[in-house]
């Protein structure tokens, strides 16, 4: 039986017109090269699968190629070439970052680094995940990162260029890789597909382009889970079967529930999923693109409040370790319950519309309340006239004497009660000050309304 090799390693790139997406960075490769103004160190980096360690590993090969092609690829054939391919050149040392991270492993490589090639041009160490370096084997090679013998070479490959010191950044020639678009990486699963001679349908391919995001190596080990799977025609039924993967159908679902407010499917979806033997996390993950879309498409509208809170839960669920089915059906209820929620912006929206209407209202004087009218004076009472008293005719009586009664005397006259004063008009307020006086009410208002909707939230 014959020694098996992946995908990943089967079709890897050999020469720089093989490699898909960095044109950029190969041109300037090819330039230093033909016009032999090669640097000391040089830094590739950029996501997994992008071809860090492969153009380092090509770049290399073209630096000790016996016989190179006019267009400065190596010719994959002299004994320099074969060696690097399968790994046992002497002049070609490739080192883990990760397991050879500290002083003494960077000791031996400046020491080893003092003699001459074996058979090539130059001595080349390859560092992948240099940023794995303890902070001491950094230091220890600087200075021969710096001034190394002519026939030294450094190639360094990482995924987390910010945790490299600057001090060995400015050392370095920088080269980052860009991810490969999906039309590419679709491009070169079909070529894989027709070398096994297996028949593929048309949206099958895509799907995993898209599923690797920008990866080759991904999608290659993708591809390569597939076609284990299936000796017939590749569909994207398979695809969603074998890699559990949400459907187009499982994101309508949530929608149609979103317009109905439907509380119940949080709990269906989650049963529907252990009993497919599916785990939550990629649903999300899908979900989170179908939400980015759909938020895309409502700029504009007040549907994108809403959205972009959501994103926000599900970015936050995203970053969990671990994401277990209760997890799912609490991220979905309260992605159902956030709509019927009126959002703080909304609310801070409407103050300042209003805000606005009271600044732009035109200007009309408050008519004054009628002055009331004075009461009238009471009339003063007529004095009544006393008639005059009628003479009595005495009657003579025997030793009585009969006494005159006294005169009534005439009432005084009443006094009128003043006039009430008259209360001076209410000063006039125009629509501007009333205006002013709500609009800084408003403000307040606003603010604390903010405040409070805001601290709910959180909590």
């Amino acid at each position: 039986m014959d020694h098996y090799i992946p995908i990943t390693r089967k079709y890897r790139p050999q020469k720089f017109s093989s490699v898909l997406g960095q044109e950029a960075v190969i041109q300037v490769l090819i330039n230093s090269l033909s016009k032999d103004r090669v640097g000391y160190a040089y830094l590739f980096s950029g996501i997994r699968g992008t071809g860090k360690t492969t153009l380092a590993r090509i770049f290399a090969k073209a630096l000790n190629c016996h016989s190179p092609t006019p267009e400065g690829e190596p010719c994959n054939n002299c004994p320099s070439c074969l060696e690097i391919t399968s790994g046992s050149s002497l002049d070609v040392i490739e080192i883990d970052g990760a397991s050879n991270r500290g002083i003494d492993d960077i000791r031996q490589i400046t020491e080893s680094a003092a003699y001459a090639p074996s058979s090539g041009r130059f001595k080349i160490y390859i560092i992948d995940e240099v940023h794995m370096l303890t902070k001491e084997a950094f230091n220890a090679l600087l200075k021969t990162l710096e001034e190394p013998p002519a026939t030294v070479k450094f190639f360094f490959a990482t995924t987390e260029p910010q945790k490299v010191p600057p001090t060995i950044l400015s050392r370095c020639q920088r080269f980052p890789l860009k991810p490969l678009q999906s039309e590419q990486i679709t491009q070169k699963l079909a070529q894989i597909c027709d070398a096994y001679g297996v028949p593929v349908e048309e949206e099958a391919l895509p799907l995993i382009s898209h599923l690797s995001s920008g990866s080759v190596r991904d999608a290659e080990s993708l591809l390569e889970k597939m076609l284990l799977f299936t000796d017939t025609t590749l569909t994207k039924q398979n695809i969603i079967d074998v890699l559990g993967i949400p459907s187009q159908e499982d994101f309508t679902a949530f929608d149609k529930a979103l317009n109905e407010n439907d509380l119940t499917f949080p709990f269906r979806f989650s049963e529907k999923l252990q009993s497919q033997g599916k785990e939550p996390k990629p649903f999300i993950t899908g979900l989170t693109e179908h939400l980015r879309l759909a938020l895309r498409a409502n700029l504009n509208t007040p549907k994108k409040d809403y959205y972009i809170r959501a994103l926000d839960y599900l970015i936050e669920a995203l970053s969990s370790q671990t994401i277990s089915y209760i997890h799912l059906e609490v991220l979905l209820l309260k992605l159902l319950r956030q709509q019927k929620r009126l959002q703080p912006e909304t609310l801070v929206d409407r103050l300042e519309q209003l805000e606005k209407n009271l600044r732009t209202a035109p200007q009309q004087e408050i008519a004054p309340p009628p002055k009331p009218a004075p009461a009238p004076a009471p009339k003063a009472p007529t004095p009544q006239k006393v008639k005059a008293p009628q003479p009595i005719v005495e009657i003579p009586q025997p030793m009585v004497e009969a006494s005159l009664p006294f005169a009534e005397t005439p009432m005084p006259k009443a006094e009128a009660p003043p006039a009430p004063k008259p209360t001076p008009p209410p000063k006039t307020e125009t629509t501007q000050q009333a205006g002013a006086n709500y609009d800084t009410l408003l403000r307040f208002a606003g603010v604390e309304l903010n405040g409070s909707v805001n601290k709910e939230f959180k909590e």
